[in-house]
């Protein structure tokens, strides 16, 4: 039984949704006109600092960072594809924002002092 669950621990992606298609996906289920309407009834503006846990491709970092400049945004991933072409689509929007690998559970003390506004919003 323990080689079977060594052998499913390897065949397990760490990122759950893994395939070549997940960022067209993500990027084709977010509309960045609701993302901001909705980030900004959380009560992000000019010149804050924000925090994206679980950005995946950056759709909504990029929003987030149109919103906050010239505040500094960080989209954290565990997934290094996904944040390859969050860093790609980035800059061919022209949008300055930092991403980082990193899980949710074990931020680092790197990203600096970010003000920590919980708010449970489905985007």
């Amino acid at each position: 039984m323990v080689d079977d669950e060594r052998h499913l621990e390897a065949t397990v992606p760490s990122y759950i949704m893994e395939s070549a298609r997940e960022g067209a996906r993500l990027e084709a289920k977010t509309d960045p006109a609701v993302s901001e309407q909705q980030l900004r009834q959380t009560g992000l503006q000019r010149g804050m600092r924000a925090l994206d846990v679980g950005c995946g491709t950056g759709a909504v970092t990029r929003t987030m960072a149109k919103i906050a400049a010239p505040g500094r945004v960080v989209g954290v991933d565990t997934s290094t594809s996904r944040l390859a072409q969050a860093r790609e689509l980035a800059a061919a929007d022209g949008v300055e924002a930092e991403f980082m690998e990193g899980d949710a559970c074990c931020l680092s003390a790197a990203l600096g002092q970010l003000r920590l506004r919980v708010v449970p919003v489905s985007l």
